[in-house]
């Protein structure tokens, strides 16, 4: 027999499990600061990441440790901590931290241990040198008809960019750090800053692709910023909304269209 309060006890099931993910994260980061060796330092903590999130994405995704994102004309990016991929584009796995195409790349995640100014202006810098998709290697179409419009609102929203850090200084400084960095680098497109930055169980910034409404019905419009203080209550939403955009980038899967054969022609065939 059902105890009366289950139907309760499955409402907060899933806020439960990600709040209670955000300890074991945070636990997991300590355990893995307690090395002193700083390479495996930074390796343990992608590795947090990248656990996470193949625990809890769908299989047409998978994240891998990082490398450099490369597009059409040998632009790339700089080093990314971890990479999510999905399934359509082939694989460059042979050597560890080597490159990935860019229209194979759902999210690309920037980790640090202690986020400060010094090293948020080093992941922001980092997610800004994500080339930009090119329509000779991707577009979005239904049967034979092209669909720009959904591409635009595609390259608005994906790949998801993720700035994530186990500590962190407070909120208020870092939103200062974020707003003098942007301030000295305006041309940086809104599309190559992050939609998330993380502190694990205090607080996080996120950037809206789309106009939108707070829960006390403000008008929020889109490419501002809302930054949410995490109490315990609140301290998975963060997690959750990882899950929930590299989620939705599966809807676009279906009428994706990917050209790996102008790779091929740039590198045997031009001049």
């Amino acid at each position: 027999m059902l105890e009366p309060n289950s139907n309760n006890n499955m409402k907060t099931a899933i806020k439960d499990y990600f709040n209670n993910l955000s300890d074991i994260i945070d636990a997991e980061s300590r355990i893995a600061s307690s090395n002193k060796h700083n390479p495996d330092i930074g390796d343990n903590r992608e590795h947090i990441l990248i656990n996470f999130y193949n625990k809890h994405l769908p299989d047409r995704q998978r994240a891998i440790q990082g490398g450099k994102i490369l597009a059409l004309g040998g632009i790339h990016s700089k080093q990314m901590d971890v990479i999510v991929k999905n399934d359509l584009f082939p694989k460059f796995e042979q050597n560890h931290k080597t490159f990935v195409l860019l229209e194979s790349v759902a999210a690309a995640v920037t980790v640090k241990s202690f986020l400060d100014t010094s090293a948020l202006e080093d992941c922001l810098s980092n997610i800004a040198s994500i080339p930009q998709l090119d329509t000779k290697t991707f577009s979005l179409q239904n049967s034979s008809i092209r669909r720009p419009e959904l591409e635009q609102e595609f390259m608005k929203s994906h790949p998801t960019l993720v700035v994530f850090a186990y500590d962190g200084i407070s909120s208020t400084s870092l939103d200062d750090s974020m707003i003098n960095f942007y301030t000295r680098n305006p041309t940086i497109p809104m599309n190559r800053r992050p939609h998330y930055i993380i502190v694990n169980g205090k607080y996080f910034f996120h950037r809206l692709t789309a106009e939108s409404k707070s829960i006390d019905g403000v008008l929020l419009k889109a490419d501002t910023w809302t930054k949410v203080e995490l109490t315990k209550e609140l301290q998975g939403i963060p997690l959750s909304r990882l899950i929930h955009d590299v989620n939705s980038y599966n809807t676009f899967l279906s009428c994706m269209s990917l050209h790996f054969h102008e790779y091929l022609n740039e590198t045997y065939f031009s001049q």
